[in-house]
């Protein structure tokens, strides 16, 4: 795959650079982000982006799904989201995956000269209900206050800044995500 931006919009660069990862939809196995009124997006495969840029097969596990909403021509939602429907991989796990996600969207928004937009970010983890295994520290399942206590500490690194997760049931809105965070 050649790298090169030929004085494209990023967004049609980025369906030209990185095609072979477009998905159609944001999601899988059944838990997925709703994307009801979003204007005009691109959703890549974060595994494959992030296998592609590592180069040579080497895997190094990553989010779900890198979402690019082009708002207007000068700014652009990026989410990286981790879906956890029928799987617990832990907070640690959940970090480092979408970790390595906005790596591989970094690169994507190089390759695309998506530096000079204003970019607001949105790390998503998604799961049907956010009930976890149990506790080995208490010996108990934790419930909702102990997750929202995890969430608010969770934060994933974007540029500069640290962004906390949101934790969602599969099927939320991402625009009603957007609204939450006062950016629309």
């Amino acid at each position: 795959m050649s790298f090169t931006n030929e004085k494209l919009n990023p967004k049609s660069c980025i369906e030209k650079q990185y095609k072979d990862f477009i998905e159609d939809s944001c999601g899988e196995e059944g838990c997925y982000l709703n994307l009801v009124n979003v204007p005009d997006c691109v959703i890549l495969k974060g595994e494959k982006v992030s296998v592609e840029i590592k180069g040579h097969g080497q895997k190094e596990k990553s989010g779900d799904n890198i979402l690019f909403v082009f708002k207007n021509k000068k700014l652009v939602y990026l989410a990286v989201t981790e879906y956890t429907h029928r799987k617990d991989h832990g907070l640690d796990t959940t970090i480092k995956k979408l970790n390595t996600c906005v790596k591989s969207a970094f690169r994507v928004m190089e390759t695309c000269k998506l530096k000079c937009t204003r970019v607001e970010f949105f790390p998503i983890v998604l799961a049907g209900r956010f009930t976890t295994k149990i506790s080995r520290r208490t010996g108990r399942r934790k419930n909702a206050k102990d997750i929202k206590r995890e969430s608010e500490i969770a934060k994933i690194t974007f540029g500069p800044k640290a962004y906390p997760i949101y934790f969602k049931t599969c099927g939320t809105r991402f625009m009603d995500i957007v609204k939450d965070a006062n950016i629309l």
